[in-house]
């Protein structure tokens, strides 16, 4: 049996002074209690906004990050590193994912999905560690030790995964934290970070013309701050340079828990999981055919490819009052079938799942789909 630790820490994304609360649930080197080096695979699951007290303990008990962490374990297995993110600010109960998206509105809601300056990806792999080098700190503590990571390779270790290799990556969008696998595709499909895009990239055109046109209960309010003031690629918190121009990073741990450049994040990712996501206004899902297309073109270029699902509830998808919802659901999942025929591939695999059909909808069953999740 895997031993774990498993805490609430705070990670910073690269360029930011305010932490996220993480719930890492990370393996344990059986041999040295250190973190295992090279675990089978990096989860990360971003919530969505806040619930307000609801006096139902269901909706309590799986709000609750440790509660989602422990689910994802039971679900991938024990030899996975889960990672539960909360966005590093909320505006009342609405989480905005800053460091993650290029431009928002005041409720952090998306406004464009851009790939320029990879802010997701960045965000990602400067969170993740950070919240490394505090589980060090808390392990060091604990154990008295000098080191957290064993950096040696033990035994237990090599059997999960050959030395040189970083573990793949499954990615879980629930709810609103949806937006943030939206912008991760927009960043998967260029072809070389170094150079940002040979080709033109998506600007969000489509998206803001919805938007303009969207029956918006939130508000009308746009931030029109250009992505590049906002997430700079060159610096991290401490103003000093975070990535070389190859896209590698001289901020993360010399580990194997997680890539140490932005194409090989990207290169890891290869399942993905949109979880019941959905917004108050148009943007849950990315319908840009250009945007669909490429993830296609990358997965066909992978050996294994990459799986993507769609797991929802009536609660998001017969929602009356959110027709685009459904909508964007639909043509997300067709675009994205289209595209896989069209390279003439089965390297992307789409699944779409619907759960709790026969009930009526509540929000309980919004939060119950977490422990309903069938994850191949």
């Amino acid at each position: 049996m895997v031993n774990r630790w498993s805490g609430i820490v705070g990670g910073y994304c690269s360029g930011s002074k305010t932490p996220s609360r993480v719930l890492a649930s990370l393996c344990l080197s059986p041999s040295s209690q250190t973190l295992m080096q090279v675990p089978k695979r990096n989860a990360i699951f971003f919530v969505g906004d806040r619930v307000q007290e609801t006096h139902n303990a269901v909706i309590k008990r799986l709000s609750q990050l440790e509660n989602i962490a422990a689910i994802m374990v039971s679900k991938l297995g024990p030899h996975v590193n889960v990672w539960v993110v909360e966005p590093s600010r909320y505006r009342g109960s609405f989480a905005c994912y800053d460091n993650f998206l290029p431009c928002m509105t005041s409720l952090g809601e998306p406004t464009s999905y851009k790939p320029q300056g990879f802010p997701a990806a960045t965000a990602c792999l400067s969170l993740l560690a950070s919240c490394i080098k505090e589980v060090t700190r808390h392990l060091t503590k604990d154990a008295r030790q000098k080191k957290m990571v064993n950096t040696s390779e033990s035994g237990d270790d090599a059997t999960m995964m050959r030395v040189g290799e970083f573990p793949e990556t499954t990615l879980f969008g629930f709810s609103k934290g949806g937006v943030v696998l939206n912008q991760l595709l927009s960043e998967l499909i260029v072809e070389d970070p170094s150079k940002e895009t040979a080709r033109k990239p998506y600007d969000g055109t489509m998206l803001r013309s919805q938007i303009r046109t969207s029956n918006s209960r939130a508000g009308n309010h746009e931030d029109t701050a250009d992505s590049a003031a906002k997430f700079p690629f060159t610096e991290n918190s401490t103003g000093t340079s975070c990535y070389s121009e190859d896209g590698s990073s001289d901020c993360i741990p010399e580990s194997h828990l997680i890539p140490t450049s932005i194409k090989g994040f990207l290169g890891s990712i290869d399942q993905i999981h949109f979880v019941d996501v959905g917004l108050n206004r148009q943007g849950a899902y990315i319908t840009d055919p250009y945007i669909l297309d490429g993830v296609a073109k990358v997965a066909k270029s992978r050996q294994a490819g990459i799986s993507l699902t769609v797991h929802g509830t009536p609660r998001q998808w017969n929602d009356l009052n959110r027709p685009w919802i459904l909508a964007e659901k639909d043509k997300f999942i067709t675009g994205l079938q289209a595209a896989a025929k069209k390279n003439g591939d089965e390297k992307l695999q789409v699944f779409e799942r619907l759960y709790f059909p026969e009930r009526s909808i509540s929000l309980q069953m919004h939060f119950e789909i977490m422990e309903a999740l069938i994850v191949n």
